[in-house]
């Protein structure tokens, strides 16, 4: 994420699109999706830890689904993004349409362009705002988060949010994640996708 800049009173997204997201029908594997190669040219450290460790991210078959898409119009922390949106319901998408909005034509290869999402990632509660997790190389990590918000339990199984934030340039893909509120800003002119109503 750039440098931190001052946010202004102004609206901080303005809407460009929806993007129709195609249902699946077996199982997405993180493991198996995101590898370098051929269009995914970059996979940073805190991504592959927090989503491909052990048997990675794994989610069942979707439905067809939509995301709203909208620009940054100054840069701003995660934060004033996420309340805009209208909270962590309204914004954490999957990983699954990530990679699906990656896989479409339509979306702009800008070589300046950021694409932000929130992602939750499966991690085990600890007491108060701390957590953990096994990265990578299978050694237990334990964290907290900015703001209790940004951890709660769905289904029985305890999140916490996560930025990913993906450059496309041409055909390749670099793909990174940050912890929420803890590294700097998203740039002004980042797209920023997010379920918005669709969520409910």
């Amino acid at each position: 994420m750039p440098s931190a800049s001052k946010i202004n009173d102004e609206t901080l997204l303005d809407h460009v699109e929806t993007v129709h997201i195609p249902a699946t029908t077996t199982p997405f594997t993180a493991r198996d999706k995101f590898v370098i190669g051929t269009n995914i040219r970059y996979l940073g450290q805190d991504f592959i830890h927090w989503f491909l460790s052990g048997d990675g991210l794994i989610e069942g078959p979707a439905d067809a689904s939509k995301l709203e898409v909208a620009s940054l119009q100054v840069s701003s922390t995660d934060g004033p993004v996420i309340k805009e949106i209208g909270g962590i319901l309204y914004a954490k998408t999957k990983l699954t349409q990530v990679f699906l909005v990656l896989s479409l034509e339509s979306t702009p290869r800008i070589d300046s362009g950021r694409h932000v999402f929130f992602v939750p990632q499966p991690v085990t509660k600890l007491d108060g705002p701390q957590f953990s997790y096994s990265n990578n190389v299978g050694e237990l990590v334990e964290e907290k988060v900015s703001s209790s918000e940004y951890l709660f339990e769905v289904d029985g199984q305890w999140q916490v949010l996560r930025g990913v934030c993906v450059r496309l340039q041409n055909e390749s893909s670099f793909v990174n994640a940050y912890a929420i509120n803890e590294v700097g800003t998203w740039r002004r002119q980042s797209r920023v996708y997010y379920p918005g109503s669709n969520a409910i």
